[in-house]
């Protein structure tokens, strides 16, 4: 059965920037879900 509490669902997300010799990985394999009256907050080393 579903599981019909999820709003979102995230799985497998890898984000990479730069090209050839020079990549960065800012995310790598990032996988989240969010149930309905949960609160998400996704912050970077900037704040």
């Amino acid at each position: 059965m579903a599981n019909t509490n999820k709003i979102l669902s995230v799985e497998k997300v890898t984000k990479t920037f730069g090209k050839g010799n020079s990549l960065t990985k800012a995310v790598d394999n990032l996988s989240f879900s969010v149930k309905k009256g949960e609160f998400l907050a996704i912050m970077g080393a900037s704040g």
